[in-house]
């Protein structure tokens, strides 16, 4: 299974039958059924057949026939609907005549017989396979976007790296500048500048954060690279980046590295509106 968008469509028409696909994004997956009257049985079959080509997405399926084949119209049930109503109005001393669309409301539709049943299961299934194909090509498309994305993310994620000691050596000089400030003509001691240097470094390391952000655009990378739906999955590794990209916004306080952060949290919502396209 390549990526699959959620969004698609698909129409076959076979033997008076035509059958139109629609679907849009959704969190589960959500079938309806427009299907002539009487053929509601078919329900069943044709959602477990659409259950082999998806498993998310909110999914419209059209199924018409060809208005030629529709049966005549019962004549001896519309005389009998006709004699109801005047039987009624007599009663009522009224002498309205029915309206059509009461008098053709009596006519039903019997349940399709097995060859139709069977057609209606092999239109579906070509429209389906039209609506899956074009799922595809929608979904090759975001994949080549979410390679894009995560590439100028961990080119971001280098930077970052680069500056990390540049900054930690100006915060440093900057607490030596303080603390020689405070101290007047006095000589600054070095070992209580050592342990002061050391306490800022722990509170600025963004390491663990920089480690933990690589392994979720890795696992973007490979997730994207299997044969399953990943939307779900894609859409919680979202998160998990914003959530480390923060913390190194809150814990560097650097000018350089707080605009790499910028460029990380907008690579990451242009991620986030991908994913929530994906199967």
């Amino acid at each position: 299974m390549t990526l699959r968008s959620m969004t698609g469509f698909g129409r076959a028409v076979l033997n008076g039958l035509t059958c139109e696909l629609r679907s849009v994004n959704h969190r589960g997956l959500d079938v309806r059924f427009r299907l002539p009257a009487g053929w509601q049985c078919l329900e069943g079959a044709l959602q477990k057949k659409l259950r082999d080509f998806a498993v998310r997405g909110s999914i419209t399926v059209s199924l018409a026939r060809d208005p030629s084949d529709d049966k005549d119209t019962d004549l001896t049930v519309l005389n009998t609907r006709a004699a109801h109503w005047h039987r009624a109005a007599t009663h009522l001393g009224r002498d309205d005549e029915p309206p059509m669309t009461w008098l053709l409301g009596g006519q039903t539709e019997d349940a399709p017989a097995p060859p139709a049943q069977a057609m209606a299961l092999a239109v579906v299934e070509a429209a389906a396979i039209a609506w899956n194909a074009e799922r595809c090509r929608e979904g090759a498309y975001l994949c080549q976007q979410l390679t894009v994305l995560v590439a100028k993310m961990t080119s971001e994620l280098t930077r970052i790296a680069e500056q990390e000691p540049v900054a930690m050596a100006r915060q440093t000089e900057r607490l030596r500048r303080r603390m020689a400030e405070l101290l007047d003509e006095h000589a600054v001691d070095e070992g209580r500048l050592l342990q002061e240097v050391a306490l800022l470094s722990d509170r600025r390391d963004i390491s663990e954060e920089r480690v933990r952000l690589g392994a979720h655009l890795d696992a973007i990378v490979q997730a994207i690279k299997g044969n399953k739906a990943v939307g779900r999955r894609l859409g919680f590794l979202t998160q998990e980046l914003l959530r480390e990209v923060n913390t190194i916004g809150s814990k560097a306080q650097d000018l350089v590295i707080s605009e790499r952060v910028v460029e990380l949290k907008t690579c990451i919502e242009q991620l986030r509106e991908q994913v929530l396209n994906l199967e």
